[in-house]
């Protein structure tokens, strides 16, 4: 009696064990969907007017592995008073050169979070 009294005990607590691990990773999950949707959000309902800037790339690289990436190094911008590092589209890549300026298109953010797009000049 003792014995099937410790064992119902024993699969209690698993079983506790179980749900407690099921809600940490909904927890996680919750948080990154929600961080998903504050920065999405942030971009696709601002109706801020953008502040224009210019930068010259510096270097263009491709990053390999499960996909194919590319990259400016652009010059000192705005609060970026290193420079900073973009990842663009393959098209926009291509058109580009080393030297070229591009226009970076800062807005305000629908919830205050500053975000910013990069194109070609008079875009």
């Amino acid at each position: 009696m003792l014995l099937l009294a410790l064992t119902a005990l024993r699969k209690t607590i698993d079983l506790e064990k179980q749900k407690a691990v099921v809600i940490v990773f909904f927890i996680i999950v919750a948080g990154f969907y929600g961080f998903g949707a504050a920065t999405s959000s942030n971009a696709v309902f601002d109706r801020s007017a953008p502040q224009t800037m210019n930068a010259t790339i510096l270097w263009k690289t491709v990053h390999h592995g499960k996909t194919t990436s590319y990259s400016l190094d652009l010059s000192p911008w705005g609060r970026y008073t290193g420079g900073n590092k973009v990842t663009v589209s393959h098209d926009f890549f291509s058109y580009v050169r080393r030297g070229d300026t591009v226009d970076i298109l800062l807005y305000s953010g629908k919830w205050g979070i500053p975000w910013y797009r990069v194109t070609e000049p008079g875009y």
